[in-house]
């Protein structure tokens, strides 16, 4: 069994991704270049600092249940 691939369709999707990466720019200024990055840096924390809660709470519940 074989499969056809749709090499027009191919080059096509190539382009486009091409064509969107030039056209792309960051933000420019200060959200850009001070804002964003910061908020995203406090995102990523905030992400870890739940895991972190959330394991410390399964552990002490699953600690509890041992008894």
């Amino acid at each position: 069994m074989t499969t056809k691939i749709d090499t027009a369709a191919v080059w096509e999707t190539h382009a486009n991704a091409e064509h969107w990466q030039e056209d792309f720019q960051p933000a420019e200024g200060a959200l850009g270049g001070i804002i964003l990055p910061w908020l995203t840096l406090l995102a990523h924390v905030q992400i870890l600092l739940f895991i972190i809660f959330l394991v410390f709470v399964l552990s002490m519940r699953l600690s509890k249940s041992n008894y």
